[in-house]
Formats: structure tokens, sequence, C-alpha cells
């Protein structure tokens, strides 16, 4: 029972846990290229100051006025000190608008059936969102008092088509998240940080485990990163916001171009996630 509860720990935290509703997870990493300021060009105008003074030759030694005693006309001043209006700011350190994603669409965690509604289902939708009520903090408790989630990243991408009688749906979750669990844990036991990390890292292919050991803090630093994917389509049956396809029953609910769609679960131990869909 221990090793099934460490297993679904580890695919709950990398490839299924969405805890924070709205998180754009993929836009706080992207580069602005917008910000790239050209290097300032030399001022090409300032050349003459390094002329030599031709009026400097060695006297002839004759008695005549020696012409070199004229004044240097080499001497005025250099229009090229002028000031260059090259350095004026550089346009390019305007901000590129065109970088920035738009947010993802809004995700209410508690929607359940008292939320469904009627509505146009048929379309095309892009999946955009992910979110849930279910508690995975009580989960990591369970397995290891005081262990927590420090951070968590999630990208969401697929595509749901539903026409009159069927529907095709692929839709991936990727998530990044940063776990702490202290060292004496018992899951953890003899296997060391490192130990542990490789061992939950080999519970699924999609998911990918590396903990490090904190002596001073006590604890176990684990990065995790994990891919959920689900690919569906067949007939379906809808009506007043809920939709049935086989054994699973859905609670949907359509808002102007933006859908809500969940699954009911029986299995409390088992999270039930909030889908949104946007055409």
């Amino acid at each position: 029972m221990r090793g099934v509860m460490k297993r679904w720990l580890v695919v709950c935290v990398a490839a299924m846990m969405v805890t924070a509703c709205g998180d754009d997870t993929g836009s706080s990493n992207d580069t602005d290229a917008g910000f790239d300021i050209g290097e300032e060009t030399p001022d090409a105008g300032d050349t003459g100051s390094s002329d030599e003074d031709t009026g400097s030759d060695e006297d002839t030694g004759s008695n005549d006025e020696d012409a070199g005693g004229d004044e240097d006309a080499g001497t005025d001043d250099d229009a090229g000190t002028d000031e260059d209006a090259g350095t004026d700011d550089d346009a390019g350190v305007e901000e590129d608008a065109g970088t920035d994603p738009d947010p993802a669409p809004a995700c209410e965690p508690t929607f359940g059936p008292d939320d469904a509604c009627d509505g146009d289902i048929e379309g095309t939708w892009s999946f955009g969102n992910a979110c849930t009520d279910f508690d995975f903090a009580a989960l990591l408790a369970s397995v290891c008092d005081g262990s927590s989630v420090e951070s968590l990243d999630v990208d969401t991408d697929g595509t749901l088509v539903v026409t009159a009688d069927n529907f095709a749906r692929a839709i991936t979750i990727e998530a990044e998240a940063l776990v702490y669990i202290p060292a004496d844990c018992q899951a953890i036991g003899f296997l060391g940080c490192e130990g542990f990390g490789d061992i939950a890292g080999s519970a699924d292919p999609s998911v990918e485990v590396s903990c490090i050991t904190n002596a001073t803090a006590g604890r176990c630093e684990c990065d995790v990163a994990g891919t959920y994917e689900e690919e569906s389509a067949g007939a379906y049956t809808s009506e007043g916001g809920v939709v049935t396809v086989g054994e699973e029953v859905y609670d949907v609910c359509v808002s102007g171009d933006s859908m809500s769609a969940r699954r009911r679960s029986e299995d409390e131990q088992r999270p039930s996630f909030v889908e949104i869909y946007t055409r």
C-alpha cells in the first residue's frame, strides 16, 4: 500500500497536479527580444584633430626669416568636435508587446454538478487551463508529514472537437514542481534523498525526479517533471449540461466562447480536474 501511495504521490505532483487556477506558466520564461539595444557607433566626424602640424619643419639656416614661424592654420578648431546626433536614445528600447501571450482563461476549482448548464458545445475547442480542489497537501502529508510543494509550473495544450453526435479529444498537461520532503520520512529510509529520487522517477516513464539533500534544513529537495497525456473519441449524449460518454459522466457549462467540463468521480483519493476550453 505504501508503494502505491509513493507512486501516486509522484504522478500527482509531476503529471497531474494543477493546484493554482489561472497560472500562466509558459509566459514568465519567455525572453522579450524587443529590449535589444543597438551598439552605439563611434563618432566618424572626429578625425581632423589628429593631423600633425607641418609648420614645425627644421630651419634651413638662411638669414631670411623662417617662413615656418607663420601661424599654423592647422590650429583652427576641428569641426569634427560637433556633438554627434547619433547619441540620441535608441528607439529599440521600446517594449515589444507582441511577445506577451494571451493569459490562461479563468478556472473555478469547485465547478461541479450544481454549475452545469445548457449551451452549444459543438465546435472546435482549445484546451486552455485546468484546476482542481483536490487536497494535495493532505495526500503529501499522508505519505510524509511535513512535506510540501514549494513551487509548481504547469502548461496545458490540446484540442476538443465536438460534432452533433461524436467527439475527439487530445490533451496534454506538462508540470514541473519543487517538492520538499523531510529527510527522516519513513518513505526515504535507507535510500537517502538521491536514492529516493531514482526510485520515485522509475515509477512512471512520463515522470522525471531528481532529489538532493539539504542537510542544514534536514530535508530532501526534489525537482519533479512530468507529462500527462490523454486521447479519447466516440459518441456522446448531452442533456441539461450533463454529458455522458460510455460510463463516464461530465458536468459541462458553456458561457460565451468558454466551456468548463469536469468528470464526476466517486473516488475521493483520486483528483478530478476542471478542464477549461475556449473557441
